[in-house]
Protein backbone atom coordinates (compact mmCIF):
# COMPACT_ATOMS: atom_id res chain seq x y z
CA UNK A 1 0.00 0.00 0.00
CA UNK A 2 1.48 3.33 -1.05
CA UNK A 3 1.15 6.05 1.53
CA UNK A 4 1.13 9.45 -0.08
CA UNK A 5 -0.77 12.67 0.23
CA UNK A 6 -2.74 14.01 -2.69
CA UNK A 7 -1.08 17.14 -4.04
CA UNK A 8 -2.91 20.43 -3.85
CA UNK A 9 -3.80 21.43 -7.41
CA UNK A 10 -4.07 25.17 -8.02
CA UNK A 11 -7.06 26.54 -9.90
CA UNK A 12 -4.92 27.50 -12.89
CA UNK A 13 -3.78 23.90 -13.42
CA UNK A 14 -5.58 22.05 -16.23
CA UNK A 15 -5.47 18.40 -17.26
CA UNK A 16 -5.94 17.77 -20.95
CA UNK A 17 -6.55 14.72 -23.14
CA UNK A 18 -4.36 11.73 -22.44
CA UNK A 19 -3.37 13.10 -19.04
CA UNK A 20 -1.34 15.99 -20.43
CA UNK A 21 -1.29 18.97 -18.15
CA UNK A 22 -0.38 22.61 -18.08
CA UNK A 23 -0.19 25.41 -15.61
CA UNK A 24 -1.77 28.39 -17.32
CA UNK A 25 0.00 31.05 -15.23
CA UNK A 26 3.43 29.59 -14.49
CA UNK A 27 4.32 27.39 -17.43
CA UNK A 28 7.99 28.40 -17.13
CA UNK A 29 8.07 27.05 -13.53
CA UNK A 30 6.98 23.54 -14.53
CA UNK A 31 9.67 20.88 -14.08
CA UNK A 32 10.02 17.66 -16.01
CA UNK A 33 12.15 14.74 -14.95
CA UNK A 34 13.02 12.12 -17.51
CA UNK A 35 14.63 8.84 -16.47
CA UNK A 36 16.12 6.80 -19.30
CA UNK A 37 17.19 3.18 -19.08
CA UNK A 38 18.73 1.44 -22.07
CA UNK A 39 18.50 -2.20 -22.87
CA UNK A 40 17.86 -5.37 -21.00
CA UNK A 41 20.87 -4.91 -18.68
CA UNK A 42 19.26 -1.82 -17.07
CA UNK A 43 15.79 -3.34 -16.72
CA UNK A 44 16.16 -4.06 -12.99
CA UNK A 45 17.34 -0.50 -12.33
CA UNK A 46 14.30 0.81 -14.21
CA UNK A 47 11.98 -1.41 -12.16
CA UNK A 48 13.60 -0.18 -8.93
CA UNK A 49 13.13 3.45 -9.98
CA UNK A 50 9.50 2.87 -10.92
CA UNK A 51 8.80 0.98 -7.68
CA UNK A 52 10.49 3.46 -5.34
CA UNK A 53 7.25 4.38 -3.59
CA UNK A 54 6.64 0.71 -2.79
CA UNK A 55 10.17 0.40 -1.37
CA UNK A 56 9.56 3.47 0.79
CA UNK A 57 6.23 2.07 1.96
CA UNK A 58 7.85 -1.19 3.03
CA UNK A 59 10.56 0.63 5.00
CA UNK A 60 7.91 2.85 6.60
CA UNK A 61 5.87 -0.23 7.61
CA UNK A 62 8.95 -1.89 9.13
CA UNK A 63 9.81 1.29 11.01
CA UNK A 64 6.28 1.44 12.41
CA UNK A 65 6.50 -2.19 13.57
CA UNK A 66 9.78 -1.44 15.33
CA UNK A 67 8.31 1.76 16.80
CA UNK A 68 5.41 -0.25 18.24
CA UNK A 69 7.90 -2.29 20.21
CA UNK A 70 10.06 0.61 21.37
CA UNK A 71 7.24 3.02 22.22
CA UNK A 72 4.40 0.77 23.37
CA UNK A 73 6.29 -2.36 24.45
CA UNK A 74 4.24 -4.61 22.15
CA UNK A 75 6.20 -7.75 21.29
CA UNK A 76 6.73 -8.59 17.64
CA UNK A 77 7.49 -12.19 18.58
CA UNK A 78 4.30 -12.87 20.53
CA UNK A 79 1.62 -10.21 20.07
CA UNK A 80 -0.17 -11.36 23.23
CA UNK A 81 2.84 -10.48 25.43
CA UNK A 82 4.89 -7.46 26.28
CA UNK A 83 8.28 -7.11 24.65
CA UNK A 84 11.32 -8.10 26.68
CA UNK A 85 14.00 -5.54 27.49
CA UNK A 86 16.28 -7.21 24.94
CA UNK A 87 13.61 -7.11 22.21
CA UNK A 88 13.04 -3.40 22.86
CA UNK A 89 16.79 -2.72 22.69
CA UNK A 90 17.19 -4.68 19.44
CA UNK A 91 14.19 -2.95 17.83
CA UNK A 92 15.54 0.45 18.89
CA UNK A 93 18.95 -0.41 17.45
CA UNK A 94 17.42 -1.58 14.15
CA UNK A 95 15.24 1.52 13.90
CA UNK A 96 18.27 3.75 14.46
CA UNK A 97 20.30 1.83 11.85
CA UNK A 98 17.55 2.23 9.25
CA UNK A 99 17.23 5.95 9.94
CA UNK A 100 21.01 6.52 9.87
CA UNK A 101 21.27 4.84 6.47
CA UNK A 102 18.37 6.87 5.12
CA UNK A 103 20.02 10.08 6.32
CA UNK A 104 23.37 9.04 4.82
CA UNK A 105 21.65 8.66 1.44
CA UNK A 106 19.76 11.93 1.78
CA UNK A 107 16.41 10.15 2.00
CA UNK A 108 13.45 11.07 4.18
CA UNK A 109 11.03 8.55 5.60
CA UNK A 110 8.70 11.03 7.27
Amino acid sequence: MVRSKMPQIPGDFKIGPGGSHKNLKNKENMRKIILEFDGEEELEEAKDALNSSEWKSIIWDLDQELRGVTKHGASMIDKSKEASKEEIEICSLLRNMINERLIEQGLKLY
